[in-house]
């Protein structure tokens, strides 16, 4: 599903014939290049991945908000909290307990989200001195085309254990950061 969301995506923003173009010309609003121009492309690759991830994340947190005992907000009623003060006080420490492994996952995954990149831009549009990156590469779509598409087996490989050490130590320090692991219990 998510492949084929990208592709429609990529159809949706197509600068000559695409929907979300059509639209903006009837409110007079000129045609954007979004795979022609490089802040556009960049746009709209985040819109996507955003587009993307977004029901897990809210199916996630609702799941934690429904899981918050309401005796807790009732004593911070009666305590005199404002709504503010028991977000900041109850719903979000819980919230950021229970997601914070899940949200590290996201970030190793998203930093190594290729197919949204090869699927909507194919790492376009082409960026002059940048050795065969283009204007939407991350680090793996990158690899991908030195490996398959200039042929160069060394640097990719370098790179991608340079990328692994990178997101494993930053997946190690957050991991050792959280309380998620902990034995001891939150509410006390």
């Amino acid at each position: 599903p998510g492949f084929i969301s990208i592709l429609m995506w990529s159809g949706f923003l197509n600068t000559s014939f695409g929907p979300v173009n059509q639209w903006l010309n009837k409110l007079g609003i000129a045609s954007i290049p979004w795979f022609q121009n490089v802040f556009w492309a960049r746009l709209a690759v985040v819109l996507v991945n955003l587009w993307l991830g977004f029901p897990f994340s809210m199916a996630l947190v609702s799941g934690v908000l429904q899981g918050i005992p309401s005796e807790l907000y009732d004593a911070a009623k009666v305590d005199g909290a404002t709504p503010f003060q028991e977000f900041m006080h109850i719903s979000l420490p819980l919230i950021l307990y229970a997601v914070s492994p899940l949200l590290i996952m996201q970030f190793a995954n998203n930093f190594n989200n290729f197919g949204v990149v090869y699927l909507l831009t194919g790492g376009g549009p082409p960026v002059l001195g940048n050795r065969g990156a283009g204007g939407t590469d991350i680090l793996i779509s990158w690899i991908f085309k030195m490996t398959f598409d200039l042929m160069k087996y060394n640097y990719a490989s370098a790179i991608s254990l340079l990328i692994f050490l990178f997101i494993a130590t930053i997946s190690v320090f957050n991991f050792l950061q959280t309380r998620a692991f902990k034995e001891e219990d939150m509410m006390a």
